[in-house]
């Protein structure tokens, strides 16, 4: 009996110990180096900082600000996230039938309302491990902007995968894509190629069907990863075809555009050229979380592993979205994800000692420069294309290198990259006259100097005769550069 007495008391004493270990680990967080009663304030920190402008993001961002919190959102290269590629969205609640463009811009019109301001940077390093955290970003132009925040919620989304195959590279923005709503109408009555078995995959054959004369999709296994009614739609077309069993080995062409692919059969083992105009690639993502190792918990795909909800492995950094869940890429579920991040957010600020009304931060703060990027400020130094007479003039008229960003308003990377082209035009109006074509509306033009993905910046010498051409997202050093080597050779 007094054996017994003695095991049960020994068992107790172990479960009291556990316990106080585990709330000594949960408490942590109200040691004196977290609880802003028992330091100094840093004024300069912000309440919260949401890095990523897609669904998730911008949901976080409402219900932050309704809570009386003044988060900063940080937007990252594509404002709007993913979604913004989908010409359309059926199963939004409220919404019959809306783009991802459309529907990412009522938000971030929503977040305006609310008095979030939205940072039109790239975050390039964090710092989680002292406390107030710090983020660092950049602009347009390279600068370096280092914040401080109490709390972070990561909404950075994933990039598509590449096929990594012969020919990709060289032909991309020449043929290859992986944004039909970008650059699916320079394929009009023209053979294309969707690569993918997914759901995107999928979305992408919808919308080149109304404007390609055929739509072929090659699946690399024997089924197609999605059920939805839309995939019964797009399959019954008359100028869609499937190919199962199938992969792209390589990609062919002329130089200046795609010619044929290599695709090779799994199930007959054969290999066979095809022709086609034009390759989009639907082939899954990669979590945007690169500069994170070291900083929180990932798995081996980079992914970042949470805890409690939406709790990383750092107390007061959540992450929602594409960033965490490799499964269930959908955008309401980001927003939920995004609404109990938030939640959380003011959980923790209110276990630290946060009080919003005490340390609020005035709306009048001009520590950042903050704009939205809504439609494209137009510069005395920059030119918007009237109509190929107008270009012909300029041509025959400037004794100035010439540079034309070929865009559409409808292409988020395009979006991305019309501030950085405006502050070229701005800076280096003495170094070469910058032009801005619409491709929905000078098509013409377009064909005529072969655009095939947007956005192109197409780099003219003083005689009018193409020297250099940049597609795609790239850096204002870049741009900058290319400009002063053409001055140089003239």
């Amino acid at each position: 009996m007094i054996r017994l007495e003695k095991k049960i008391t020994l068992a107790c004493v172990f479960i009291l110990c556990f316990t106080g270990c585990l709330n000594i680990k949960k408490n942590d967080i109200t040691s004196p180096g977290l609880n802003i009663n028992k330091k100094t304030f840093d004024a300069d920190a912000y309440s919260s900082i949401i890095i990523g402008g897609g669904i998730g993001g911008l949901t976080s961002a409402i219900y932050l600000a309704q809570a009386g919190y003044n988060p900063i959102l940080i937007e990252g290269p594509l404002p709007g996230g993913n979604l913004t590629g989908s010409y359309s969205v059926k199963n939004w609640p409220g919404e019959i039938n809306i783009t991802g463009k459309k529907l990412a811009e009522k938000i971030k019109t929503q977040i305006i309302e609310n008095g979030v301001k939205v940072l039109q940077q790239e975050v390039i390093k964090v710092d989680f491990t002292t406390w107030p955290y710090e983020i660092q970003s950049k602009d347009s132009a390279n600068k370096i902007t280092k914040l401080k925040t109490l709390s972070c919620i990561i909404a950075i989304g994933a990039k598509p995968n590449y096929l990594k195959i012969p020919g990709e590279k060289e032909y991309w923005g020449q043929g290859v894509s992986n944004c039909s709503t970008c650059d699916g109408h320079f394929f009009k009555n023209k053979n294309v190629a969707i690569i993918g078995g997914g759901e995107s995959a999928i979305l992408e054959a919808s919308y080149l069907s109304n404007i390609a004369k055929e739509v072929l999709i090659f699946v690399r296994k024997n089924h197609l990863k999605t059920n939805s009614k839309l995939k019964d739609e797009v399959l019954s077309k008359n100028n869609v075809k499937i190919f199962y069993n199938t992969k792209v080995k390589k990609i062919e062409g002329n130089g200046e555009q795609i010619i044929k692919i290599l695709v090779y059969d799994y199930k007959t083992k054969t290999e066979k050229y095809m022709k086609i105009d034009g390759i989009f690639l639907a082939i899954g993502l990669t979590p945007n979380s690169l500069f994170l190792k070291g900083q929180l918990n990932l798995d081996p795909n980079g992914y970042i592993k949470l805890t409690n909800n939406q709790e990383t492995s750092q107390r007061g950094i959540f992450a929602i979205g594409d960033v965490v869940n490799p499964k269930f890429k959908q955008a309401i579920i980001s927003a939920g994800e995004g609404a109990v991040a938030a939640i959380q957010t003011t959980e923790f600020l209110e276990e630290v000692g946060f009080n919003s009304q005490k340390y609020q931060v005035k709306k009048e703060d001009n520590r950042l420069e903050m704009k939205v990027a809504n439609k494209n400020t137009k510069h005395k130094e920059l030119i918007i294309l009237k109509n190929k007479k107008h270009l012909d003039e300029i041509l025959k008229n400037t004794k100035q290198p010439i540079v034309i960003d070929f865009y559409s308003e409808y292409c988020e990377p395009c979006k991305y990259m019309a501030p950085i082209f405006e502050k070229l035009a701005k800076d280096l109006y003495e170094k070469a006259t910058f032009i801005k074509i619409d491709v929905m509306n000078h098509s013409n033009l377009a064909h005529q100097y072969r655009i095939q993905g947007i956005p192109s910046f197409i780099l003219l010498d003083s005689n009018g005769i193409e020297v250099k051409r940049i597609i795609g997202i790239t850096e204002y050093t870049n741009l900058e550069q290319a400009i002063y080597e053409i001055n140089e050779k003239q």
